[in-house]
């Protein structure tokens, strides 16, 4: 009998002591605690599970609750926003409340999505040719209306449902969930409470009134927001080593992809071994680029690709 396994199981029978302790936890610490054995990555998995649930609840009745998260997995989309940045970091002060919901779905995949909102109720008030962020990987948004409750419904104009994510204004906002999966982009310097400004916004000229009170809004929420100039002193705020210039996670001059080891990715297995139900996303390239931090002088074009 593995040590300790009776407290173990005494411990995560009181959910609401387990999960305020897990509430506690830095993300990054967390899911190091989920891969020590069994027990704790089945632990770990309710927690978010249950979060999941919670920041789904307000706009689905227990009935459709988990037909729409099902349809979710179904049609490759997946929620984002600052909900899944509360609901990620634990961040449970009131000023994170949910009051909409954004799901990121490619285009070619929307209309069992869009059908399954209307069955549940939800009328759509308005299509948007574009995202008042300006982003162009974004084909349209589709607002969806029912009573008090809205979903913003992002259609990606690639095969790639979480492209438009990695174009968006901060770097604080790169994460997203699905039923089964978690993903950060930059979850050191997130969970730190820092973020740098994307610079895609200037080379592009997409600064407008809307991305301007995004940025306010974050900041009003206590991060430290810098440009990519000064990504170096963020980086070494987040993570205490020696700063890299160009390899380092939280550099601006450093290439990314969602396949690197400066990425969470997280597959919570539904208490078996099966992972045929694996969710299949394109990788994803980007380089924030912009003016290259404190230890460099010049300028790198930012890119998102599809690999």
């Amino acid at each position: 009998m593995p040590p300790y396994s009776t407290s173990c199981a005494s411990f995560f029978g009181c959910v609401d002591v387990r999960d305020e302790l897990f509430k506690l936890l830095p993300l990054c610490s967390l899911l190091a605690l989920a891969a020590t054995n069994r027990a704790y990555h089945d632990a770990v998995f309710c927690f978010f599970r249950h979060r999941i649930i919670l920041l789904v609840a307000p706009f689905f009745p227990h009935q459709q609750m988990f037909a729409f998260l099902e349809c979710l997995r179904k049609v490759g989309a997946v929620i984002s926003g600052s909900a899944v940045l509360k609901l990620l970091f634990s961040w449970e002060n009131r000023l994170w409340d949910a009051k909409d919901l954004d799901v990121y779905v490619a285009y070619e995949n929307a209309i069992p999505f869009l059908d399954f909102l209307h069955s549940c109720g939800y009328s759509c008030i308005s299509m948007l040719p574009s995202h008042p962020y300006l982003i162009g990987s974004i084909r349209s948004v589709v607002t969806f209306c029912q009573g008090a409750r809205k979903i913003d419904v992002i259609l990606s104009r690639t095969s790639s449902s979480i492209m438009p994510i990695f174009e968006f204004h901060l770097t604080a906002v790169m994460n997203f969930i699905s039923p089964n999966f978690l993903f950060s982009a930059y979850p050191f310097l997130t969970s730190s409470k820092c973020a740098i400004v994307n610079p895609r916004l200037f080379h592009f000229g997409r600064v407008k009134l809307p991305t301007l009170q995004a940025l306010l809004k974050y900041r009003g929420h206590g991060f430290q927001i810098q440009s990519s100039c000064e990504s170096r002193l963020v980086d070494l705020q987040s993570r205490p080593t020696p700063h890299r210039c160009g390899s380092a996670i939280g550099c601006s001059k450093t290439h990314r992809s969602t396949t690197d080891r400066g990425c969470l990715f997280v597959h919570f297995r539904e208490f078996t071994d099966e992972m045929n139900d694996m969710p299949v996303f394109d990788e994803i390239g980007w380089h924030l680029g912009g003016r290259r931090c404190s230890l460099q002088l010049g300028y790198d074009v930012p890119y998102v690709v599809t690999k």
